[in-house]
């Protein structure tokens, strides 16, 4: 089957994002160097686009994003980035060889606010709702929670590769080569307010997402004949570890619980998947490259972009 075509229908728009590991493997299994590098490639991801991020949650074998983009172009811009170098960093670090992530991202529109607080409700659940933890703050790996509601600082590191790299073509023999702690730089992940709360004061938007927290645990929690796994279990997982079976529901085309905007939104995308298919059969055959439609990402190769 073949993938959905990446549609974002108006500018500036809120999306929910899942990224999987390879095979689901535990490849973004918790530890102090997975959670300072996976921080670094977000921030330094976010200032490189036009993209606001919200809220995020990193389990072992995948993580959620929440995410405003002016333009899907944007997203797939931002998406790249964080999952070219999320790969090649915990990659090194784990000793993993070939490819890291399933398959591309999987993002999903909301589209309206009730959507963007169910989002948001649903990754804040995540490592409790599967019986990792007690917790979210007991998660040790990457989870927004205390950020957003405690005012706890994502805090991480980019290292600068290129800059390391050009620093040693300029080292002469003998002396001493440059260190990736020379080009490293601490860096604290910057989390937006979901636009339908955005002009909520800092302290009652903490109290809000709160109480979003506790009334989604109070309804997902599992039952209390359901042990949990622990956070020392979690960190000592194996890496390449291949889990015996994996999720593999597909994702809906949007969020929203009004059935009469699912289904507008269902007939936009089917006619936007023509307009993308006919100039796509058009650039194949040289008939130019300026009349994809609107919310699209361009195929690869392409420099005009929809705005």
């Amino acid at each position: 089957m073949s993938r959905p075509l990446r549609y974002q229908p108006e500018q500036w728009s809120t999306l929910f994002v899942t990224l999987r590991c390879m095979q689901g493997r535990y490849l973004l299994r918790p530890d102090d160097t997975v959670n300072a590098l996976v921080v670094g490639v977000l921030e330094r991801a976010a200032e490189r686009t036009d993209c606001h991020l919200h809220a995020v949650v990193v389990l072992s074998n995948h993580l959620h994003l929440l995410v405003s983009s002016r333009t899907a172009t944007e997203l797939a811009n931002y998406m790249e980035y964080v999952g070219g170098n999320i790969a090649r960093e915990i990659g090194k670090h784990h000793d993993w060889q070939g490819k890291f992530w399933d398959r591309r991202y999987v993002s999903t529109v909301c589209l309206d606010e009730a959507a963007e607080v169910d989002r948001l409700a649903y990754l804040l659940s995540n490592s409790v709702k599967e019986a990792l933890v007690k917790h979210a703050r007991r998660w040790p790996g990457i989870h927004c929670y205390e950020a957003l509601c405690e005012g706890k600082k994502l805090r991480g590191k980019w290292i600068d590769r290129t800059a390391l790299y050009r620093a040693r073509l300029k080292c002469r023999d003998g002396a001493a080569k440059p260190t990736e702690r020379e080009h490293t730089e601490a860096c604290t992940l910057t989390l937006h307010p979901i636009p339908c709360w955005a002009d909520l004061e800092a302290d009652d938007y903490a109290a809000r997402v709160r109480e979003l927290y506790d009334a989604t645990i109070e309804r997902v929690r599992p039952g209390a004949d359901v042990k949990v796994f622990g956070r020392k279990r979690v960190r000592r997982m194996a890496a390449h570890t291949r889990p015996d079976s994996i999720d593999r529901s597909p994702a809906p085309r949007c969020h929203t619980s009004d059935r009469e905007r699912r289904q507008a939104f269902r007939e936009a995308y089917r006619q936007f998947a023509r307009a993308f298919r006919a100039a796509l059969a058009d650039v194949r055959d040289g008939l130019g490259e300026r009349d994809f439609p609107l919310g699209c990402v361009l195929p690869g190769g392409l420099r005009v972009a929809p705005t």
